[in-house]
């Protein structure tokens, strides 16, 4: 287990350290990350292009097609016109087959043939961008699948998958948060701890959440950062405590650093927050007693004191402070967290795509946070 580096360090000294490893791991290119797309055997080309029985095909074929999103004035390519073409024929057997299905199945209308063919006619939906309709197909296949399986089966993944893909097409961002936060709930309850696909439904709700948080897409976003925050350091307790087993360390590395991010945007947007956050019931002003000599007439002198309004230095002072504090506070726990991350993971002999990876992202992060604490002058 990696203890949690807790000691302040100069802003850039992380800088050293991936020097070194850019010496020792030099980074290859890799390819996109294909957990960000859809499954080989959910893709909208391959469904479009799928044989369908001869015998529900409608009896003449559409005499206009439709171009997606309605645009008439959108130049196609023939491969693009005819992917729209079979989209539109589909979308209409689709219809049909769910009608002869809903019709022969009578009680059992949950039946496992009639759950994809709702998926595949989201799917004609969205080749067609008619999202609002992929989204209404998509639900009743995952409401088929819940009723069949249960309210946390796994099962619900690939369709709930299509439904946050569709509302980000739709720009429906409280949607997409919701399924967001619905697909890691569905893995943590599935999944034990320091399963792969756990960890990385945590990440993939991770750069949603930071996402979401940088372009202030959800009005009250900004407070999930910090529960993000909770959720990688509960993920790390629990991985922690679990005995050796193969990836441990790259599972530990991956939430480190999915905590350092998160903790960057919390310190975003503690810079931002006005002072006034800070002040903690002080008063603006104070008031104080002076006094001075005043001779009288007769020539002797006598104090007159008199209580006047001055400013409250603590009212200025202390709030800096204590947002400084809360800064230098979250700027350590990043630092920690990068360099447990970079510790474990060059501790791992074998050189792998995997470990190449995550020194990409310490590297990453690490610039990241040095060019932050110098725009900051922190």
């Amino acid at each position: 287990m990696v203890s949690r580096i807790k000691s302040s360090h100069s802003t850039a000294i992380l800088a050293v350290l991936f020097a070194l490893a850019q010496a020792l791991f030099p980074a290859p290119v890799f390819s996109a990350d294909p957990s960000t797309e859809l499954e080989a055997d959910l893709s909208t080309a391959e469904r479009a292009n799928d044989p369908l029985p001869q015998e529900i095909l409608p009896e003449s074929e559409p005499s206009q097609t439709e171009s997606p999103g309605q645009d008439s004035a959108k130049q196609l390519t023939p491969e693009e016109q005819e992917t729209i073409e079979q989209a539109v024929l589909k979308r209409e057997q689709y219809k049909q087959i769910i009608d002869r299905l809903e019709l022969e199945a009578g009680t059992d209308v949950y039946s496992a043939e009639l759950i994809e063919t709702y998926r595949d006619l989201g799917f004609a939906f969205y080749t067609l961008e008619q999202y609002e309709e992929a989204v209404a197909a998509f639900d009743k296949a995952l409401q088929s699948v819940r009723i069949s399986n249960g309210i946390n089966s796994v099962q619900q993944l690939p369709v709930l998958q299509e439904i946050l893909i569709s509302n980000e097409s739709l720009g429906d961002w409280e949607a997409v948060d919701t399924n967001s936060h619905l697909i890691f709930h569905i893995n943590r309850k599935n999944f034990p701890v320091g399963d792969e696909r756990r960890i990385q439904a945590l990440n993939e709700l991770g750069k949603w959440t930071l996402r979401a948080v940088s372009d202030d897409q959800i009005d009250g976003i900004q407070s999930s950062a910090g529960e993000l925050v909770d959720l990688y350091k509960n993920e790390i307790r629990q991985t922690e405590k679990l005995g050796n087993y193969d990836g441990k360390n790259f599972h530990l590395a991956s939430l480190y650093l999915g905590e350092a991010r998160a903790k960057m945007s919390v310190t975003k947007e503690i810079i931002e927050r006005p002072l006034t956050d800070y002040m903690m019931g002080q008063p603006q002003s104070t008031t104080t007693t002076r006094c001075y000599l005043v001779r009288l007439p007769n020539g002797r002198a006598t104090q007159v004191c008199e209580t006047v309004e001055v400013p409250n230095l603590d009212y200025y002072i202390d709030p800096s402070q204590r947002q400084y504090q809360e800064i230098s506070r979250n700027l350590n726990d990043i630092r920690g967290a990068i360099s447990d991350a970079y510790e474990i993971v060059q501790t791992e002999e074998a050189y792998t795509e995997k470990q190449n990876s995550l020194l990409l992202e310490i590297q990453q992060l690490t610039e990241s946070y040095n060019t932050f604490v110098t725009e900051n002058a922190l």
